[in-house]
């Protein structure tokens, strides 16, 4: 009885050795297989442009060095969902990798090298089994041109106008004045009007481009607009009345935000109790720029009274009005041009990219050189040597 007792823990014992062995084997083999602690990519991928397809599958795009000891099974796009591409959005792409055989195993912390000619924002590894690593891909932002304005034409004697443009920050308004280039502007809206830069008589016409964010490229410039034969006088005139005469701050003033000097009797300049006032008809000009017939730009306050010194907009603009007069420049004309006050240099726009006499911030090239502005308008540096 006790012998048979004894045989059977044998066998009992036995078989349970036997199947500790069988589980030992695999997990052996799993200890024996070599880690893939790094991996290596070639990806040969154009950057998708905008209004191209987009691809469902990338596996031709996508190959590892002849020796690696793993392989590329799966590649495609995980957005993009709609039939092209556009403007502003991330490609990016998912790159499944797996062991070419069981000998190899993908290891912690494993890495990964790209080699590619398409520039790309990132490259990692998005996730990672023993048996499959999922790289993912971020290409740049796809770009292309949006469209340029269409039909540019003269809303009025001075005014500019086109079609609006989806995916426009901002637009780039090209005057020219008998085949030269005049001034340049930029501006949100689809109009602009240029009163106070059409102050000459001769043939006008426009080009604009839509500017776009980051995303895009800019449009090209449009075609040229008509013609727009215009005399000193008609030039006058849209300049006083285009915008509107105004709410008359008196009954016996105008206050038409820009006023022409033409010569004509009641109309021009007068001293009173120790300051400029300008008429026109008989009127006092208020809250108004002036042009004078020398072509200087003057600005009259809401009392009637021409203003000196620093002067600020209801946009903000700052513009500088001469506080003594000079063998060339009035007093109370706008300056426009360098300007140094209390040790700091500032830039008055000469109408070629900003409102003219405007402040300038920011870059600019002026003179062939590159300038910097701050917020307040003070140049970065020495206006002689930088």
């Amino acid at each position: 009885m006790k012998r048979n007792t004894w045989i059977r823990r044998a066998v009992v014992l036995l078989s349970a050795a036997a199947l500790s062995w069988a589980w030992a084997v695999p997990a052996a083999a799993d200890d024996d297989a070599e880690k893939i602690s790094s991996v290596k990519i070639r990806m040969e991928l154009a950057q998708p442009e905008a209004g191209s397809d987009v691809a469902e599958s990338l596996m031709d795009a996508f190959s590892v060095p002849g020796d690696a000891p793993y392989t590329v099974t799966d590649a495609e796009y995980v957005n993009g969902t709609d039939d092209s591409w556009v403007n502003g959005t991330r490609p990016v792409i998912d790159v499944t990798l797996e062991p070419e055989s069981d000998d190899y195993e993908f290891g912690g912390g494993l890495k990964v090298q790209m080699d590619s000619a398409t520039a790309t924002e990132s490259c990692r590894v998005r996730s990672r089994k023993k048996d499959e690593a999922v790289v993912r891909i971020k290409l740049k932002n796809v770009r292309g041109t949006i469209d340029e304005p269409e039909n540019p034409t003269w809303a009025g004697a001075t005014t500019t106008s086109w079609d609006p443009v989806d995916g426009a920050k901002n637009y780039r308004v090209k005057l020219f004045l008998d085949d030269a280039e005049l001034a340049t502007v930029s501006t949100t809206g689809s109009t602009y009007d240029f009163a106070r830069t059409m102050t000459r008589a001769g043939t006008y016409y426009f080009e604009v481009k839509a500017c776009a964010s980051k995303s895009a490229d800019d449009s090209d410039w449009s075609e040229d607009s008509e013609n727009q034969v215009i005399s000193a006088e008609e030039a006058a005139r849209e300049a006083a009345g285009a915008s509107g005469t105004g709410k008359n701050t008196g009954a016996s003033g105008t206050s038409a935000s820009t006023v022409r000097l033409s010569g004509a009797a009641g109309s021009g300049w007068a001293l009173e109790n120790g300051s400029w006032i300008c008429r026109v008809d008989g009127k006092t000009v208020q809250d108004a720029w002036v042009l004078d017939t020398d072509g200087s730009w003057y600005r009259m306050g809401a009392d009637g009274r021409m203003l000196t010194g620093w002067y600020r907009d209801t946009d903000g603009r700052w513009y500088f009005l001469r506080e003594s007069a000079g063998e060339k420049y009035p007093l109370g004309s706008m300056k426009t041009g360098w300007y140094r006050d209390q040790n700091a240099w500032y830039y008055l726009s000469d109408g070629a990219e900003d409102l003219l006499g405007a402040m300038v911030t920011g870059s600019r090239t002026i003179g062939g050189r590159r300038y910097t502005f701050a917020e307040s308008g003070k140049l970065y540096g020495n206006r002689e040597t930088d």
